[in-house]
């Protein structure tokens, strides 16, 4: 019993060599590759790739992020000053100098004005795929009349916190 492989068809006459029939000289021996090892787990279906390549798009913006991140860190840290001292280290106030601590207190107003920006802004945000959708449903059905209702409810409730806030002063500068 030898060591080598056999296939039908092939004629195994010394130690190396394989015959073919109908073929007079031999061929060379076959060097045996390792097959490497892949457990099932390690093996993706063409279900999980297909599903994942949606994901692609989003890898991509992700590695290109990390990656400008990384150029502009070694970039500042090769390019950037090197010499130090308290003039240099001394804040920066758009050519004039800084008088006062950069702890001064702001009055509240700020962040409410801050704060009622912030939720506009992410009804905004809200507004475009419920657009988008709304577009799709068939007018005048049982469906569609729901997500008139609740895009209504939602600027409604937008509508009153803007007034509350709006009475409250939130929107005076005295």
């Amino acid at each position: 019993s030898s060591s080598l492989p056999s296939s039908p068809g092939w004629t195994h006459h010394r130690p190396g060599d394989f015959f073919c029939p109908g073929r007079l000289t031999p061929l060379p021996q076959q060097q045996s590759r390792p097959i490497p090892y892949t457990s099932p787990s390690m093996t993706a279906s063409p279900a999980i790739l297909a599903e994942l390549s949606g994901y692609l798009p989003v890898a991509i913006i992700v590695v290109m992020a990390v990656i400008f991140g990384v150029v502009n860190l070694t970039g500042t840290h090769l390019l950037g000053p090197k010499r130090r001292g308290d003039r240099k280290e001394q804040t920066y106030e758009s050519g004039m100098a800084p008088i006062g601590t950069a702890r001064k207190r702001f009055n509240i107003r700020f962040y409410i004005l801050a704060m009622t920006f912030l939720v506009f802004d992410v009804e905004i945000i809200f507004l475009y795929p419920w657009a988008v959708d709304f577009t799709q449903l068939e007018p005048m059905s049982s469906e569609s009349t729901l997500f008139f209702a609740r895009i209504l409810f939602f600027i409604l409730t937008s509508i009153v916190a803007y007034v509350y806030a709006w009475k409250k002063g939130v929107f005076r500068w005295d």
